[in-house]
């Protein structure tokens, strides 16, 4: 592979210092930084491993075994842009077909931001009533991103379609529907036809198909006049493919509290059963001016606890917070706080970490990342381009991990 221009690369040794020194204004054009660069880049990040690793898992995916990764969290996830770069790095390393798209939440009927490579409309707007755990303070049973959507009559119709070269995705041959479980609910059918098997114990019909869609129009079909109310949770898109499976379920505002407000989270988590599981949470735990690092580790600890539970074979990582501003002005304090918080719970939990904060850079490494381009102008999320380096960052770490590698390279 070409190697990095010295500018560059000493551009990723300063954000890597725990102090880190403010660079020029716009003194590189990011917009230049292809797929090809990013890998190289992420590739010679200094430190960027998952630390409390232990043992890597045992995954051959030449010989036919599977590996499902589901990574949860806030905005940064939601939007799949980082997740996207991650994925993608692991499809080009291991060299394996592109995996279809994992759990999906129709995130465009609740009209908000979604996916690239799908897209969701509903027929009625006043057909699916939202409910997201960033909007209540109530326990109740949501989906895998903590979120659900309630069909108000049977009439109420959904509509999916795919752009599988936008993510790096495939085409699925096989779908599953996440619904809250009840025998009494109408029959989904996609595309006219029944699902192949149905779970009303769980809340999962599963369909295949044998030529995969490149869309998909959710009917419901009435069984009886005192049906209960159609609540569904998302779809899982699949193909038997690939040996990768990486699903991803974000909710915009998103903190720990939002995910232990989900009654469903822990039977959605062993219907996906994944081996590995990634929690990238914080940022909106720290961005609150209440911010309580001891109740911040009781819940993270509890969530971890209730994922434990659910999965006990799978290898759970935490990540931490990115680097960022409040408001746009001045640097959040408490982004340091929260971030030693998980490096503690995952210390005391035995659970991976993957501490971002200080790979970026640490305090005041969002100004840095400001002057390449690759945040947002809000300072607290991050630009395309900031999310794909830090999808391509998460990737190499998780290729070191599943390689025993340690410099992350074929």
């Amino acid at each position: 592979m070409p190697r990095l221009t010295y500018a560059k690369y000493f551009f990723c040794c300063i954000l890597s210092c725990v102090v880190v020194v403010a660079f020029a204004q716009a003194s590189e054009d990011c917009t230049e930084w292809d797929d090809l660069y990013l890998n190289n880049l992420a590739q010679a990040w200094p430190d960027n491993t998952i630390e409390n690793a232990g043992r890597p898992l045992p995954w051959n995916p030449k010989g036919g075994e599977r590996l499902t990764v589901l990574q949860i969290g806030d905005s940064h996830i939601q939007g799949d842009i980082s997740v996207c770069a991650t994925r993608s790095y692991l499809v080009q390393q291991f060299n394996i077909t592109p995996p279809a798209r994992g759990f999906v939440f129709p995130y465009g009927v609740v009209r908000t931001n979604e996916p690239l490579d799908v897209r969701s409309t509903g027929s009625n707007r006043k057909g699916w009533s939202p409910t997201l755990s960033t909007k209540i303070r109530t326990p109740q049973a949501l989906g895998l991103a903590s979120s659900a959507i309630e069909a108000k009559n049977a009439k109420s119709t959904l509509n999916l379609r795919f752009h599988p070269e936008r993510g790096n995705t495939a085409l699925p041959n096989q779908v599953s529907i996440l619904y809250a479980p009840s025998e009494n609910v109408p029959m989904p059918l996609l595309n006219g036809t029944e699902p192949a098997t149905i779970d009303t114990t769980r809340g999962v019909a599963t369909f295949q198909f044998a030529e995969p869609p490149s869309k998909l129009d959710l009917t419901l079909r009435r069984n009886a006049s005192n049906e209960s109310p159609f609540r569904l949770f998302g779809f899982v898109f699949d193909n038997e493919a690939s040996p990768l499976m990486y699903h991803a379920a974000g909710l915009n505002g998103a903190d720990v509290n939002s995910f232990l407000r989900n009654t469903a989270l822990p039977l959605e988590l062993e219907i996906l059963d994944p081996k590995m599981i990634i929690v990238s949470l914080g940022t909106n735990d720290a961005y609150n001016l209440n911010f309580d690092p001891l109740q911040f580790a009781n819940n993270l600890r509890t969530l971890v606890q209730q994922i434990r539970s659910s999965c006990p074979k799978a290898f759970i990582i935490l990540t931490t917070p990115n680097d960022h501003l409040l408001r746009n002005k001045e640097l959040n304090p408490r982004v340091d706080a929260a971030s030693e918080v998980i490096r503690n719970v995952a210390m005391e939990q035995e659970v991976g970490l993957w501490d971002f904060n200080r790979i970026m850079g640490g305090s005041g490494s969002i100004y840095s990342w400001n002057n390449y381009g690759l945040t947002a102008k809000d300072c607290l999320h991050l630009s395309p381009q900031g999310y794909r380096l830090q999808g391509k960052l998460l990737g190499v770490a998780l290729y070191r991990y599943l390689t025993n590698n340690k410099r992350g390279k074929k």
